[in-house]
């Protein structure tokens, strides 16, 4: 059993507004188009629409569920 090597500083990677944003305004993107599409539109775009508000919830079950590291 080795202790690890604390004696380098750990750096923290930057990272820019687009790679932070980009998974939180796509879902944010798809639950509008859900919203919209359900209220406005009839037929396919209700099946759609359900489809793009289902992402968001079946995205917060998958990271709540999922065992940690």
């Amino acid at each position: 059993m080795s202790i690890p090597d604390t004696s380098v500083p750990m750096t923290p990677t930057r990272r820019s507004l687009a790679i932070i944003f980009r998974w939180p305004l796509l879902i944010g993107i798809a639950s509008g188009y859900g919203l919209v599409a359900a209220l406005v539109a009839d037929g396919l775009w209700d099946w759609l629409g359900s489809l793009a508000l289902f992402v968001p919830v079946a995205l917060a079950c998958w990271f709540w569920l999922r065992p940690r590291r």
